[in-house]
């Protein structure tokens, strides 16, 4: 009787095989709230250095007094074996779990390659604000108020650095992203470095400093500034003195705003993931500001994701733009966008490196003053 009702289930199949996309992007979610639970209860953290593992009942005693965090053995257990299915963590006959080489590098809070400051910036802002994109498509406008109940202001990083731990967070996920993403980008610019020999490269609006200390790796005697809001530059200072693959006295790091303040003299400026966050008027302010401060002959290395000419793809790109027109009011662009953008600017396109093939795909383009 069962193998009859086995064997009658096999003409379904290919009507199943037709909607399983659809139902993959309808439950896509669920996945990102595994993920998003367990790193916020610091469940890949009690694993850290665990090498034989913990039992569930272990790993509830570890949260709790390790940092104060409360689960129901039941309900943590379910999360834990979502981990394994998902391939975020292994689990033996014993009912032991573990680390895998994935989440150990990527998912615990003290892994030099640490994603967790992008998954809570993901969880406590992106998530909410994704959750109204239908109604950022009808009015064009961010999403602030439907999801938040605040208005986004003047620009959305009034709300990303209210409050220390929003900046904090935001500082992280973004540090996050430039540990990843720096090393494959600077690597495909090392011919342009060395052919180019820059005295001094700024950092414009880096962050803490990720890529401008990857970009020094590659030139022996270069000086560094990371040019950032002075409400960043104690965490891009603490980075700066905790890191030491670079001279702490090639590194100088200038509080000011790019929308305003005149940048520090430079050879070449790098503005990673910058452009995209503004809107039209906000660029006019931003790139008139860059105009006047980069002399001519200099160089502008924007690092941007890029969309195809015709704009369908690739897919991640695509998000990404999505994810601008929710969060920051901004948006992707095509080489070609952007040459047109910087064009009234002073600014002459001299190649882009297309790094589609990496993850993330965040691709140079280079500029000259004229």
């Amino acid at each position: 009787v069962f193998q009859t009702l086995a064997n009658s289930t096999k003409t379904g199949a290919p009507m199943l095989s037709k909607v399983r996309p659809i139902v993959e992007l309808i439950e896509g979610f669920r996945k990102s709230q595994v993920l998003f639970a367990s790193v916020e209860l610091r469940v890949f953290d009690a694993l850290r250095n665990e090498t034989a593992g913990k039992t569930v009942s272990q790993i509830v005693s570890k949260l709790k007094e390790t940092y104060s965090i409360e689960t129901n053995e039941a309900a943590l257990q379910r999360l834990l074996d979502s981990c394994v299915g998902l391939q975020l963590l292994t689990k033996a006959d014993n009912s032991v779990y573990r680390l895998n080489e994935l989440s150990n590098e990527f998912l615990c809070e003290d892994s030099k390659h640490s994603l967790a400051g992008y998954v809570s910036h993901s969880q406590k802002l992106l998530y909410p604000l994704w959750g109204h994109l239908s109604t950022a498509v009808q009015t064009g406008d961010m999403t602030y108020q439907p999801a938040l109940g605040v208005s986004s202001g003047a620009d959305a990083f009034s709300q990303m650095y209210s409050t220390p731990e929003s900046i904090s967070r935001f500082s992280r996920s973004m540090h996050n992203v430039s540990q990843v993403s720096a090393g494959p980008m600077v690597a495909s610019l090392r011919p342009w470095l060395q052919q180019v020999k820059p005295e001094v490269v700024c950092d414009v609006g880096g962050g803490t400093g990720a890529l401008l200390l990857e970009v020094l790796k590659e030139l022996d005697t270069a000086k560094g500034i990371l040019f950032e809001l002075d409400t960043i530059t104690p965490l891009a200072l603490d980075y700066v003195e905790q890191q030491e693959a670079v001279d702490k006295s090639r590194v100088s790091v200038v509080g000011g705003s790019f929308f305003s303040d005149p940048l520090p003299k430079a050879d070449v400026y790098f503005m990673s993931r910058i452009l995209h966050d503004w809107s039209p008027e906000k660029l006019t302010e931003l790139l008139t500001n860059i105009s006047g401060s980069v002399a001519s002959g200099a160089f502008v290395v924007l690092c941007e994701m890029l969309l195809d000419g015709n704009a369908a793809g690739p897919i991640s790109t695509n998000l990404q733009d999505l994810n601008m027109l929710v969060q920051t009011g901004g948006r992707e662009r095509s080489t070609e966008g952007y040459v047109q953008l910087m064009k009234p600017y002073g600014f002459v396109w001299e190649g882009t490196i297309d790094l589609h093939h990496t993850f993330p795909a965040i691709n140079p383009i280079v500029f000259k003053k004229a």
